[in-house]
């Protein structure tokens, strides 16, 4: 009934995606408690999936059959869309320099946010496709935009790698590296999801993912430099106390966000 519905979905995807590698990373921290943190990642899944779900229906119910059918046309424009994106950033950041880092440095971590949001909604797409694989023909389509998403988007990386030494000086370099890393989190799952969809294409789209996400690890070593050395300084501060730190603090927020929607009501 409002204009949220579609975005509250997206950003259900985009918390499934985050909760299955924080879930990942996690557990193989805590390896004797495997079973316990399993159960409650399994739990808060389920709810998960129950409301992405349920935020599904009226987008199912909107779209024909027409429409739906037209898997390779929109996953080519998707792509071409998250392109040109990723080239308006490389160009932005390029025009960074050391007068004006602190006030543009933020560009950055907006700009990422931003593709992150496009992706996100690529993944929702291609996980509702209910047709099956794509033809070969439809597959090479598909390679062919990832081609030229890959190489654009290295660029952008490459571009924000070279800038490292004047965002280092600003208070937007955090953001920048947590835009990161949640950008490698979504791009590892628009691979696991897209290269099912393309099987017969699945050699040149892993290469092209793979690609992708050498530069991209690149870029998040070099933005951990800074982290790194003010961790080396503040060894008081112990990883399990800032893991403990940060679901506390997730928790407080969640309990806000219910508080406010219990409100509306």
């Amino acid at each position: 009934m409002v204009p949220f519905f579609e975005p509250i979905r997206i950003t259900l995807v985009q918390l499934e995606v985050v909760i299955d590698r924080l879930a990942l990373d996690l557990i193989a921290l805590i390896p004797t408690q495997k079973p316990q943190a399993t159960r409650q990642f399994q739990i808060l899944d389920d709810t998960l999936q129950k409301a992405i779900n349920t935020y599904s229906i009226t987008l199912t119910s909107a779209e024909s059959d027409a429409a739906l059918a037209a898997t390779t046309e929109k996953i080519v424009e998707g792509f071409k869309i998250v392109t040109d994106m990723s080239n308006n950033l490389r160009i932005a950041t390029e025009k960074i320099n050391v007068f004006n880092a602190a006030e543009q440095g933020i560009v950055i971590a907006q700009g990422f946010t931003t593709i992150i949001s496009k992706i996100s909604e690529g993944i929702v797409r291609v996980d509702r496709v209910t047709s099956g694989p794509l033809g070969d023909i439809d597959a090479q389509l598909v390679v062919d935009v990832l081609t030229t998403f890959v190489q654009v988007h290295q660029a952008l990386l490459n571009v924000v790698i070279g800038k490292h030494g004047l965002i280092a000086m600003v208070p937007f370099f955090e953001p920048i590296r947590i835009t990161l890393v949640q950008l490698e989190v979504v791009i590892d799952r628009l691979a696991l999801d897209l290269i099912a969809l393309i099987p017969t294409q699945k050699p040149q789209a892993t290469r092209q993912f793979q690609i992708l996400d050498d530069t991209l690890q690149k870029a998040i070593k070099t933005y951990s430099v800074t982290l790194a050395s003010k961790s080396a300084t503040h060894k008081a501060n112990p990883i399990m106390q800032k893991i403990q730190q940060g679901l506390v603090t997730v928790t407080g927020i969640s309990d806000r966000v219910i508080e406010k929607i219990v409100g509306k009501y």
